[in-house]
């Protein structure tokens, strides 16, 4: 975590990914993908048309996460920190603070995965598809009461 020494705070946390690369998409993608939606995401690419005033960064290395507070959090800490701003997803984001062992395996892995982006990016697509986004579902929900409702009414 570093204290960015251009103000920038914006109104709400900003996720800043690249723009070129698949799997960054695709995570950006499943990120966005969440009912709260309390991040925004924005390939840097197109950062600093939205936000002129943001820092300059290496974006294409790794993602960033900037803060109301002023705060901003780069690779695997912006990641869980993006996840702590969820109700009960936070614990990663705690205990990257708090253990050094954690934080150092983390960011590792950050790292390996952001040098084998294209290898990630194809087995994602052979595990879950074309699509990466959270699955709602709002058919099988739908599904289910209608089908229990019967087997309720057959019953009785």
């Amino acid at each position: 975590m570093t204290t960015n020494p251009v103000p920038f705070n914006p109104p709400k946390p900003i996720l800043v990914w690249d723009g070129e690369c698949n799997f960054c998409r695709l995570c950006a993608e499943r990120f966005d993908s969440h009912i709260e939606n309390k991040v925004d995401l924005i390939p840097y690419q197109s950062l600093h048309q939205k936000w002129p005033q943001a820092p300059a960064e290496d974006y294409a290395s790794a993602v960033y996460l900037f803060t109301p507070a002023g705060k901003s959090y780069r690779a695997a800490a912006a990641i869980y920190r993006f996840y702590a701003e969820y109700p009960w997803r936070g614990w990663a984001f705690w205990a990257y603070k708090r253990f050094r062992w954690f934080a150092v395996l983390s960011e590792w892995g950050y790292r390996f995965v952001a040098n084998n982006r294209k290898i990630f990016g194809r087995l994602v697509r052979v595990f879950w598809g074309k699509s990466f986004v959270l699955p709602t579902y709002c058919t099988s929900a739908w599904l289910y009461g209608r089908l229990l409702g019967i087997t309720i009414m057959i019953a009785f």
